[in-house]
């Protein structure tokens, strides 16, 4: 239920899910508890549509909010016009 309540969020109710699932079994170690009630918990898929792209719309608003000759202006443009874009 608890993970559930994250359901808007997929990543941060994965990341809780995996939070938990280390508490329990550091429980189960120190025999707190006896079983991990985690098992079995399936987790949110993260992304299903892939990486989004960005239009370049988004990437002249980019370089409208940032400097033309700014860090991350450049580093954009590096990525864009690289093979790191690949």
């Amino acid at each position: 239920a608890l993970i559930g309540q994250k359901h808007a969020t997929p990543s941060a109710a994965n990341k809780l899910l995996k939070l938990i699932g280390r508490l329990c079994r550091y429980a189960i170690k120190i025999e707190l508890i006896m079983n991990d009630p985690t098992k079995g918990v399936t987790r949110f898929k993260d992304n299903p549509d892939g990486y989004h792209t960005w239009t370049d719309v988004e990437i002249d608003r980019f370089e409208t909010h940032h400097d033309k000759g700014s860090t991350a202006v450049m580093a954009l443009n590096l990525m864009l016009y690289t093979g790191a874009s690949r």
